[in-house]
């Protein structure tokens, strides 16, 4: 392949990781909507459902776009094309994991609040 050929296929799966960092955001948003909006009112069936659908997705999602950037970081590596001091999966994958444990935090602390 030639340089331009590594270079376009490094830009694309740049592009499909940052379209799975906007799908992770959106199931990350709707998660931390209905948490707030009944989080206290599921039982615990309800509540083990919708946090088994969430961290399925969310993994996926890290997973997903964690890879499209490690192939994009490859491909501009064999390209001899490498400017950036990181890779991006590198700071990502912690960043998105902390975001899904937060959101798992924010869920107990709905449904067990402190008493004032």
């Amino acid at each position: 392949m030639t340089e331009y050929e590594l270079m376009d296929l490094s830009a694309t799966y740049a592009g499909t990781a940052i379209s799975a960092l906007m799908g992770y955001f959106t199931v990350l948003s709707a998660y931390f909507i209905v948490a707030y909006a009944v989080g206290s009112s599921l039982n615990r069936s309800q509540v083990i459902a919708v946090n088994g659908l969430f961290l399925v997705m969310a993994l996926f999602m890290i997973w997903g776009a964690s890879s499209y950037f490690y192939v994009s970081y490859d491909y501009r590596t064999l390209a001899g094309g490498l400017d950036v001091p990181v890779a991006g999966w590198k700071v990502a994958l912690p960043l998105l994991l902390i975001g899904a444990v937060s959101g798992l935090k924010f869920m107990r602390d709905i449904r067990h609040p402190k008493p004032d």
